[in-house]
């Protein structure tokens, strides 16, 4: 009776064990969504359903179904399981849909205003989706680096602003009635284009995508896009592309400077100008008489603020 229960207290062992190895590993890959603050530079809050509003801060835990708003002064960087990273720029406000497990995900952004920089560093799965919509657009992504931005002027118009940095994105158009259109607009590397709403239709402001201006991206921006190079053996960058953003984050670039427009002591536009270059004179004026009290054949020097005068 000793030989015998010796004999199966090893096998026993081994079974437990093996129980456990599989519960592990099963458990690994049915790991529950993470959708993680990792950084915010200024304030933003999360609205959270039957919570209400939160502060978000550094290492919180966000939910599916989450309303993320960043002031108009700030960034929030987001980290979603292991391998995919998000960040909000000034004046952002989306929706987070994220469900499922590592194997099998689904992640829905819904940007209504502002941009939003996405970086995926693997390739998703078959049966995994990586979405980005906005109000008359939606995007559809395997694994890029790509930035989404809505801009809503005063007269309605309505636009969305789509460049990839690395990678391809598939875009389709939704128009105002709700209709999503059946022909898929690839974005490849370095290439933009802009989907425009007026009244009842929307349509690509240019027939074919335009190129990349780097020059004209924010500093964070080019930093987002960097960390990704040099983090992801994989990338797809294209070596022109890497030594230009190295260049413009380089001490030997040029300095952007901010050039504000005021009406009344008001905000009434903001261009962004190369040191060196000269402002342009805005497209729209505050009123029909006056002038702005500034000689724009000055190149800029420094962050400038410029006031309309009667």
């Amino acid at each position: 009776m000793k030989n015998k229960l010796k004999f199966i207290l090893p096998i026993g062992g081994v079974l437990i064990a093996a129980v456990v190895i599989l519960l592990v590993f099963f458990l690994r890959e049915e790991a529950y969504r993470v959708i993680q603050v990792s950084k915010v530079e200024g304030h933003a809050e999360v609205q959270r359903i039957d919570v209400g509003d939160l502060d978000a801060y550094a290492g919180m835990m966000l939910q599916s179904d989450d309303d993320v708003s960043v002031d108009t002064d700030s960034y929030l960087y987001l980290k979603l399981d292991e391998d995919k990273y998000i960040m909000a720029e000034p004046g952002c406000k989306m929706h987070l849909n994220a469900t499922g497990n590592s194997a099998n995900s689904k992640t829905a952004i819904h940007l209504a205003e502002g941009s939003v920089v996405n970086r995926l560093d693997n390739k998703l799965s078959e049966e995994s989706v990586y979405e980005v919509s906005t109000p008359n657009s939606t995007m559809a992504v395997r694994g890029t680096v790509f930035r989404v931005e809505v801009v809503i002027a005063e007269d309605g118009i309505l636009e969305t602003h789509v460049s990839v940095y690395e990678g391809e994105v598939a875009c389709r158009l939704i128009q105002p009635d709700g209709t999503m259109g059946d022909e898929f607009i690839l974005v490849a590397n370095d290439e933009t284009i802009i989907i425009r709403s007026e009244k009842d239709e929307t349509f690509l402001v240019y027939d074919e995508p335009e190129e990349v201006e780097y020059e004209e991206l924010e500093r964070k921006i080019l930093e987002f896009i960097l960390k990704s190079i040099d983090e992801n053996i994989d990338n797809e960058v294209t070596e022109e592309t890497e030594e230009l953003i190295r260049w413009l984050l380089s001490d030997h670039a040029p300095a952007e400077y901010s050039v504000t427009f005021r009406h009344n002591g008001e905000v009434f536009t903001v261009q962004k100008v190369m040191g060196g270059e000269c402002a342009s004179v805005p497209i729209l004026l505050p009123t029909m008489t006056g002038k702005w009290d500034f000689d724009f054949t000055n190149p800029i020097e420094q962050d400038t603020i410029i006031d309309w005068i009667e």
